[in-house]
């Protein structure tokens, strides 16, 4: 027997016997009101990734950036038109890495400033402290809790680098706003 048919069946097993082990909604075949939760946030996968989970673990050399992720790493960089790309574990570390590579790449020096939202998540604010770079707070805006786009500017000095977004609960800015309300010549 292959090993993917073992996976497929020890997973359908494994979900009969113990539906414990699959406890977000959208991973469940049925939903009971009574008592299942429904949780604002969490892993959002089906059989087909818990099966590429086993497989990579049991057949792969790596366990967490193995040939599936080099794979897909070449075949992103192809399709951008790019010399090489980086995949991550998370989008906390992709903002660790995107701030330490402007940082370098545009000579920013400790203590250049980067404009943020006062509301989100310490994973856009920790990478700027990180790299030795002040965050400046702008406020929201009730209507979509992002940044009110006319305090943007105000903030803007002679140390500013950046605006670095981080949409609050999947709501987009307001770009265009955005790109009408900075004057880029304010940035050295």
């Amino acid at each position: 027997m292959s090993l993917e048919k073992l996976i497929k069946e020890f997973i359908a097993k494994a979900r009969e016997e113990d539906d414990k082990l699959f406890p977000f909604i959208a991973n469940k075949k049925t939903f009971d009101e009574e008592k299942d939760s429904v949780y604002y946030s969490g892993p959002y996968w089906d059989d087909n990734e818990i099966e590429s989970i086993f497989y990579s673990i049991l057949k792969g050399k790596w366990l967490s950036a193995g040939e599936a992720v080099d794979r897909f790493e070449k075949q992103f960089s192809k399709k951008f038109n790019l010399g090489h790309s980086l995949m991550v574990n998370s989008g906390s570390s992709a903002n660790l890495v995107l701030i330490a590579a402007l940082k370098k790449h545009f000579g920013w020096q400790d203590g250049d400033e980067v404009i943020v939202s006062c509301v989100g998540f310490p994973t856009t604010i920790n990478p700027l402290i990180q790299n030795n770079l002040k965050p400046v707070f702008v406020d929201i805006n009730w209507e979509d809790l992002n940044w009110d786009i006319d305090q943007v500017e105000q903030k803007i000095t002679k140390r500013t680098r950046a605006v670095f977004s981080s949409p609050v609960l999947g709501n987009p800015y307001d770009f265009t706003g955005l790109l009408n309300s900075v004057n880029p010549t304010n940035f050295s």
